[in-house]
């Protein structure tokens, strides 16, 4: 989609004096987002081509390269925000500190949706980690328009109740992460653009899902607007 003509600011540098903000990518998405990645994103991640399966295509066979020496060390996981996963989370960091591990941030996957985790329980999280003097960074971020037991398949597209919702989760999602822009180094999306995420067939097969600020067309969302307001805040 390389013929978009933008008028709206950036998101890197609506943000640029409280965090970075990153986009997933893959082979597929680096090329057909190519224009929205460079536009609005100042940093990239590998998606699925880190993980295991990519890394160790075979037991004891790798094709990682040398690691950059000045790279840092973050603990991810998911349901960070959780009450109870979080107390573990933080036991789990605070003995591999007390050990002398070189661990020098906390990643929050923040698979969220419309209606959790609260912003309570979000905001403790955040005060609960920081609170060991690590860095922390939003690391696969999309807001879901289902809650995860939501096993609906009716929808063929996002409905205007479910864009207003997410419009103002986003909101109240970025005026909280700003508050802690001191801890938080980057935002980084789990993709960009509602034209691929891995949440299209999961955790309901046949389901489309639309979590991300831009549309299938790359176009804000008012989601998008909603977030790009707080940039005087």
């Amino acid at each position: 989609m390389s013929d978009v003509i933008r008028n709206e600011r950036k998101l890197k540098e609506i943000f640029a004096g409280s965090f970075q903000i990153g986009a997933a990518v893959n082979p597929r998405t680096i090329q057909s987002q190519e224009e929205l990645l460079a536009y609005h994103f100042n940093s990239i991640t590998a998606e699925n081509e880190m993980k295991f399966v990519s890394l160790q295509p075979e037991e004891g066979i790798f094709t990682f390269e040398e690691a950059d020496p000045s790279a840092l060390l973050f603990y991810n996981d998911y349901n960070e925000s959780n009450p109870l996963k979080r107390e573990k989370i933080y036991r789990l960091l605070q003995l591999l500190l007390d050990q002398g591990a070189p661990i020098h941030g906390v990643g929050l996957q923040a698979h969220w949706n419309l209606y959790g985790p609260s912003l309570d329980d979000i905001r403790a999280a955040i005060e609960k980690y920081a609170s060991l003097g690590l860095q922390l960074q939003l690391t696969e971020l999309d807001v879901s328009m289902f809650a995860f037991d939501d096993k609906r398949t009716d929808l063929k597209e996002a409905p205007p109740e479910l864009i207003e919702l997410q419009a103002q989760r986003y909101e109240q999602l970025f005026k909280l992460l700003k508050e802690y822009r001191d801890v938080i180094s980057s935002v980084t999306f789990w993709g960009a653009a509602d034209d691929y995420t891995w949440l299209d067939n999961f955790p309901v097969c046949g389901r489309k899902n639309w979590p991300f600020l831009f549309d299938e067309h790359h176009q804000p969302k008012p989601a998008f607007h909603r977030v790009a307001e707080l940039a005087g805040s």
